[in-house]
């Protein structure tokens, strides 16, 4: 179940695909928020004139504020996650590269303590004994399985699917981390 170079460079070259989607919906999504943001503030400002002007009541001044203000916080508060959480991921999948082409040594070379998690990152529901069958791999070799050239045609993960592979890769490269910080004490 090790996985091959190429695999790992067409995982990459995934990511980074993704990272770049993420920019240019990031780029857009700003964009709609800034102006949605300044057509709130419009209306705040409107909203003020016309309690100066008394054409509204203290209460229907109230309701209103009390309308706009969240959204806008919302607006204002929003954080980009996408392009760090992309690097992230791709600095995951440089610490795990060496592990996954060679499963069989990092079993070996994790601490006892780890082997659980290993194993239900890659095997998630473990072995059945007594049936005949092929054990349900986790979401990093399921990639690795369906990735080969014959599949390219396949739509990229995203959403959901691209959560969790995200997920357990940083899962997969925090067994290692921990192990080495282990190792060094």
């Amino acid at each position: 179940m090790s996985v091959t170079e190429s695999k790992l460079k067409r995982l990459k070259a995934m990511i980074e695909g993704i990272a770049t989607e993420w920019a240019e919906t990031s780029r857009i999504l700003n964009i709609k928020r800034e102006s949605e943001t300044k057509r709130i503030k419009d209306q705040q400002q409107q909203l003020i004139r016309m309690k100066m002007d008394q054409l509204i009541s203290d209460e229907e001044f109230m309701t209103q504020r009390t309308l706009l203000g969240p959204r806008l916080s919302e607006l204002e508060a929003h954080e980009q996650g996408g392009a760090a959480k992309t690097e992230a991921v791709l600095e995951n999948l440089e610490r795990i590269a060496a592990p996954v082409a060679n499963l069989d040594q990092a079993w070996i070379s994790v601490p006892v303590e780890f082997q659980r998690r290993f194993q239900q990152l890659m095997l998630p529901c473990g072995y059945v004994f007594g049936s005949v069958g092929t054990a349900q791999r986790g979401r990093i070799l399921s990639f690795f399985r369906h990735s080969d050239p014959v599949n390219a045609v396949m739509v990229p993960q995203m959403g959901a699917g691209w959560n969790q592979l995200a997920d357990e890769i940083e899962a997969f490269a925090a067994i290692f981390r921990e192990a080495s910080l282990g190792n060094q004490n």
